[in-house]
Order: structure tokens, then sequence, then C-alpha cells
């Protein structure tokens, strides 16, 4: 009996010992991409296979996958690709897009990680709609071998599914989010990876271009280089820090900007929004430039939606909105020399850097239109509207000499474009300048020159010998005073000694020397008009006789009339001298 007790414990031992090493082998080295245990069937993601799985760096491998959408009403699929670390960087320089066996487009979100899995790494991921015209159930990529260490490697990839995995709602629309998680599996596959033959040079992955073109149809891109017809496929083929110059109107896109960009218009773009996202324009890291382009909402709750950029918004016109004109969430927000129009209000939600000097439209009457309690964007608001603007000059006009970037925005011509409507039909029509607002862009400081040019022909000689600039008037803490009478609204600087007469080219004009950063905090300025007159000046109407009998008292109110007025205005003009 003992005997028989012996052999079984000794079995037991034995046994036990067996299964703990497999146990122990197993652990090792195990696949954190094997698919889920009581997932559905079909797997979400029943196959994926690189072709070939034993190839040479520089060699071209494809990626090939078949997916089942499984949870009805999934109107997005999600795809993410891990490498391991070392790896990674290697394979995201050559894995750039996603194809599809049925030609349904992925797009790339790079700048939204994956799902984390220990000792491998990931480079964004790739969607696509299930709407899109033949959806499809197979990606395919062909894909170059990079530069990388030989051996035999394991690749893994996830599939997500859900309503939302574009990325345009943060983390709740990544992979792995409340809105992309309704089903996910994983598979994985081993690729060999031989050295490069010898004396074969190793392909190198062609460099993203800094510079692309959108335009609205293939026609219309032929005259570009590279170009592209949607937003976001040129988005995609962008280097990070590069430019998009919109050549078109680019109607129903909406775009999600996440790496350093410069997106702006040429011959005239504009951007309507699909009003499938929060706002026609995403921007959600990175520093993004957004200049001179036309933005309309279109259904969209608003124009520009900033949840993680560093963000500037210059010269643009920007419309529409159902929520705002302008949110921001994170990152922060730059915004001058816009032109804002036909939003819901307040026009800005959130906090801002800086938004003055922008056009609020002729409806914005008090500050809660524009950014309810915070009143500094409506107390140094631009006037009129922006007809043209530039950095440092604009025509001949210019401003110079402090550190920083000064700005000059043109509001046009006629009393219809005098800032705050302070213009006389007599006196505001003929002004030998343009209306002018000059100001410093956030972050610049010193003392400035400001060069106004004086229209030539002997109608503005008086403007430019007697060197007629007027200042709209600003209250004591340097915004424009907008509640200014009609008749002392624009100050002379004539005589101020600051003042002096310049060749600007083949034109005149007049200088402002030795302007502080704090005196161009958002005046407006303009020349004098053809009879040398501010463009507020009163003037004396034309009186209409009625009766032969009563031809004296109109003649005598006349007289009395111009000893009054002619008083006023000597008055003012000591003044101004003083």
């Amino acid at each position: 009996m003992k005997k028989t007790l012996s052999i079984i414990f000794v079995f037991v031992m034995l046994l036990t010992l067996g299964l703990s090493t497999m146990a122990a082998a197993q652990g090792d080295n195990p696949d954190p991409f094997a698919p889920y245990d009581g997932g559905p069937v079909p797997l979400s993601i029943s196959t994926f296979t690189i072709d070939p799985s034993s190839a040479a760096i520089g060699d071209t491998v494809t990626f090939e996958g078949d997916y089942t959408v499984t949870t009805p009403g999934t109107t997005q699929i999600a795809i993410c690709f891990y490498f391991t670390t070392a790896d990674a960087s290697s394979w995201s320089t050559n894995f750039t897009t996603l194809g599809s066996v049925a030609g349904v487009p992925f797009t790339k979100y790079s700048s939204s990680p994956c799902p984390g899995v220990g000792g491998y790494s990931d480079f964004g991921f790739y969607a696509t709609d299930t709407s899109n015209a033949g959806f499809g159930d197979m990606f395919e990529e062909d894909v170059v071998v990079p530069n990388i260490a030989t051996g035999t490697k394991l690749v893994g990839v996830k599939y997500y599914e859900g309503t939302d995995c574009d990325g345009s709602g943060g983390t709740n629309d990544i992979p792995g989010g409340t809105n992309c998680n309704t089903n996910s599996n994983q598979n994985s596959t081993n690729l060999t990876v031989n050295p490069a033959p010898t004396n074969t040079p190793v392909p190198t992955a062609t460099p993203q271009p800094s510079t692309v073109y959108t335009a609205a149809n293939a026609s219309a891109c032929s005259a570009y280089d590279p170009c592209y017809t949607t937003l976001a496929s040129a988005y995609a083929a962008v280097a990070a820090g590069g430019t998009i110059h919109v050549n078109d109107d680019m109607p129903a896109e909406d775009l999600t900007i996440s790496k350093n960009l410069t997106i702006d218009s040429q011959n005239g773009g504009s951007i309507t929004g699909a009003g499938t996202a929060a706002a026609t324009l995403i921007l959600n890291g990175g520093t993004v430039l957004v200049q001179d382009l036309e933005i309309n909402a279109g259904t969209s709750a608003n124009v520009i939606g900033v949840t993680g950029s560093t963000a500037t918004l210059k010269g643009n016109d920007l419309s529409g909105g159902t929520n705002a004109a302008i949110t921001q969430s994170a990152g922060s927000v730059v915004a001058y020399a816009n032109n804002i129009t036909g939003y819901a209000t307040p026009a800005l939600v959130g906090t801002f850097s800086n938004a003055r000097h922008n056009w609020w439209g002729g409806a914005a009457t008090s500050a809660a239109d524009i950014h309810g309690s915070d009143t500094d964007p409506w107390d140094y608001r631009l006037g009129s509207d922006v007809a043209s603007w530039g950095e440092d000059s604009l025509g001949n006009a210019s401003v110079s000499g402090g550190n920083g970037t000064g700005v000059i925005v043109s509001h046009g011509r006629g009393s219809s474009n005098a800032p705050f409507g302070k213009a006389t039909v007599a006196d505001g029509n003929t002004q030998c300048t343009d209306y002018y607002d000059v100001f410093i862009a956030p972050g610049g400081s010193g003392i400035w020159d400001v060069d106004i040019p004086i229209d030539s022909g002997s109608g503005c000689d008086t403007t430019y010998n007697n060197r007629q600039l007027f200042l709209f008037q600003v209250d004591g803490t340097g915004k424009p005073d907008d509640t200014c009478t009609t008749v002392d609204c624009w100050d002379d600087l004539e005589g101020n000694l600051a003042e002096s007469v310049v060749q600007l080219g083949r034109s005149v004009g007049l200088r402002w020397t030795g302007v502080t950063t704090a005196q161009l905090g958002g005046s407006p300025i303009v020349g004098g008009n053809q009879d040398g007159n501010d463009p507020t000046i009163v003037q004396l109407q034309n009186l209409t006789v009625t009766s032969a009998r009563n031809t004296w008292i109109p003649i005598a109110l006349a007289i009395t009339s111009l000893t009054v007025i002619s008083g006023l205005f000597l008055s003012r003009r000591r003044k101004n001298n003083s």
C-alpha cells in the first residue's frame, strides 16, 4: 500500500511540475493580440496577414485583413496597427495610408493614440464610415519594410466599431472611447525581416510635401501640384508644419487639425461646413494658423472649435454658427483683423488670450453679444468691417520701428465705412486717405512710426501741406471712445511735432513718429478731406427761401450760423494745436 501511494505521489508531483513548466513557458511569450475569448462569431477581425511573411529590408509587403461589422447601428469603424516599440517610428514613416479592397477611403488620425499595449506602439488610427459607397470588409495596403533590426516580428491589429470613431469629440470618439467601443477584437501575424540585399540601396520613404493645395474638382486641381479635391486628403498628405492653400470653394466638409499647420486662402478660397461635426474647423492640437479664409459654418454649431491647439485666427471672414462663432475648451486662441458675422450670441465661448481688433457685424450692440461679461473684445473692436489688411505694411501705408508685428486694417472709403459711423455725408466722403485702423499684434512693444499715404492731386494738397491726420478719440484706458459727440470724434495731429511729410515711393504721405505701443491700442486714423476737414466737421446747410417777403430772415440766420460755427471751428483748431 505504501509503495502504491509513493508511486501516485511521484506521478502527481511530476504532472504538477510539467504543467507549471508549460504555463511558465507560455507566460514568457504571450501573444497580446490573440483574439478575445468569447467574442462574436465570426470574429470581428477574423484574418490578418502580411504577404510575403518573410521579406528583406526595402521589400514591399501587403498588409491585408478581413473584418466584419457585428453591431447593428454601427456608423464608423477604426483600425489600429501595433509594432514593437523599437520599430514603430520607422514603420510610421512608411505606413502613411490605408486602402481597401473595395476602394473605401480610410482617414488617418495620427495625433490620437490607440489603447496602449505593453512593449508595442501605434502611430494613430485609421477610420472610415460604413455609409461610404462600396463599403467593404477588407483592408489592404502595400508598405515598404523599413530599415529595422532583422528577425521575426509580431505585428498586431485591433478593430473597433461604434457610432463615432473620428476623434472629433475627444477621447470619447477614439478607439476604446465611449462612442467607439460597442464591439472590438484583435488579431496578429508574424513578419520575418531579413537584411537588405548586398549593394542594393535601401529605399527611403518619399517625404510628405510641406505645401499642398485644394480645389473642388480635378479640373481645377490640375493647375496646382500636389492638389487634392478634399480638405481631409490634403491634410493627410501635408507634412507637420506645412501649409494648405485653399484655392476654391470647398463645400460641405469639416476638418479636424491635430498637427502644426497653416491653412489659408489662395485665390479667394472658402470652406462651407458639412454640419456633421461640432465645428467646421476643429483645432485639436499643434500650433495652427488660420488666415484669410472665408469660412461658413453651414449647419455646424460653431465656425471654429479650439479643443487643444495654440490657434491664431487672422484676416478671415467667419460667418454662421448655430451656437457661437468660435469656441475654446482647451489650448489658446488669438484672433484679430477678422470679420465675424451671422453668429448666435454670444459670438465667443471659452477663454481667449486676445480677441481685440475684430469686426463683429452691425447687429452686435453690446459686450454681451460678443463674450458675455468679458468686455475686452467689445471695447477694443474694429469700428467697421475689414476691407483689406496687412502686417507691417498695406500698400504704401506702414507701421515700423518697434518689436513685434504692426497691423494695418483698411476700412475703405466713404462715410458709410467710417469707423463707428462717425462721419457726415458732407465731409466723410472726400477723405484723402482710406479709413485705417493701426494696432500692434499681441506681444509687441516699443516705439513705432506710422506712414499714411495721401492721394495725389491738387485737391489733397491742403491735407498734405498742412499735415492733416486725424486720430479717433480714445478714452482714459486707450480704447476707442465711440460715445464721442458728432463734432468732436477726430483729433487733429497737425503741429504736434510728431508728424512729418514723407516720400512713399512715387507717392507722398504723412508720418506719425514716436508712437508708443499703448497709443496703437486700436484707434482709427484718417487723412483730411479735400476741404482740409475731418470726417465730422459741421457744414452750413443750404437754406430754402419760401417767401420773397421773408427773404431777409434766412439770410440773417445763415450769417449768424456761419459766425457761430466758424468760432467753434477756430476754437477747436486752437485746442488741437495747443
